[in-house]
């Protein structure tokens, strides 16, 4: 059986094997960044993209119970195809480590805005969380007051996670990423979810 096959049967007679250290440990950043799959040049494109993949790396973050206190963000043009070869990143540093989906959307936001030039055609626009803390050890200001709707926008996030996990991904999305998104990277050769989707079950004609 082999030592794995062997913990397998251990593990299943309720002898453990697998003590906590071995378990994976959580992320030190979380990075989301794809290509589009159009030329994009308006910031409002800009814009919806970055907040779809904010709202991918929210998620991500709240899975493994951080909180992201410093966000980075870049864009990038094609090399291959621009002249004007233009790749450039900024920071945020937060003022309180948080995991909610609103305030990390607008912080990046700012961050585009000081990154965006007019006349540019982009390939890809990317995020980055970092100075990533455990939930529950919070490091607070003594600058900024402590925020009284903290317990409901957990409660928020929770809830929009639960139904996205249940329901399926974007189930429920911040309409700051877009409806129609024409900017979304093409999938047209991706294969079909025959084993989580009852839509694209495999099929076979006789």
């Amino acid at each position: 059986m082999t030592i794995v096959g062997l913990k397998t049967l251990l593990e299943l007679r309720g002898i453990s094997c697998w003590s906590l250290e071995q378990g994976p440990q959580p992320k030190k950043s979380i990075t989301v960044s794809r290509s589009f799959g159009k030329k994009v040049t308006e910031i409002s494109q800009l814009k919806e993209a970055l907040a779809s993949y904010m709202t991918c790396a929210a998620a991500k973050l709240r899975a493994q119970h951080s909180l992201a206190g410093h966000i980075i963000v870049y864009c990038l043009t094609n090399r291959y195809h621009d002249p004007y070869n233009y790749f450039k990143s900024t920071s945020c540093q937060l003022p309180i480590a948080t995991d909610y989906t609103p305030d990390l959307i607008a912080a990046a936001e700012h961050c585009l805005r000081e990154l965006f030039k007019k006349g540019l055609i982009y390939k890809k626009v990317g995020v980055l969380l970092a100075d990533l803390a455990p939930r529950d050890f919070l490091q607070m200001s003594t600058i900024v007051p402590v925020l009284k709707n903290r317990t409901k926008q957990a409660s928020c996030m929770d809830v929009v996670d639960r139904i996205n996990t249940k329901w399926g991904r974007e189930t429920l999305f911040f309409a700051a990423a877009g409806i129609k998104q024409p900017w979304k990277m093409h999938q047209a050769k991706k294969s079909a979810c025959f084993t989580t989707n009852w839509h694209e079950l495999l099929t076979l004609t006789v």
